[in-house]
């Protein structure tokens, strides 16, 4: 399976918001993938890395979720959400298309 430049640029990028330490570059190509405020999203990350709780940063959503930090941090905490959702394969896509081509093969067969 080959994986296009986006979706190659958004992989190798990923540790700069789950990784222990931050990097700017990184946050920068991700938030301008999905449509954030660069600026803001890296600073941000910038205060909630800084604080202690946020020493395992794998866990960074649940955190700010519990420590109400989703409500403050918004961009932050969209961008660290839309990263945990990204499918880590095409298979879901790809089976719905092919339910979609026995559908509209019984269909047609059937129409007169």
């Amino acid at each position: 399976m080959c994986f296009n430049d986006e979706c190659i640029k958004l992989l190798s990028n990923m540790p700069a918001v789950f990784a222990n330490s931050l990097n700017e570059a990184g946050i920068s190509v991700l938030a301008g993938m999905f449509q954030l405020d660069v600026d803001l999203c890296y600073s941000e990350a910038t205060i909630l890395y800084g604080m202690p709780d946020y020493e395992a940063a794998a866990e960074v959503v649940s955190l700010m979720k519990k420590l109400q930090h989703n409500k403050i941090y918004k961009n932050f905490y969209k961008l660290a959400v839309t990263l945990l959702n990204v499918p880590v394969t095409t298979t879901t896509c790809e089976r719905s298309h092919s339910k979609v081509g026995f559908v509209k093969s019984a269909v047609r067969s059937s129409m007169k």
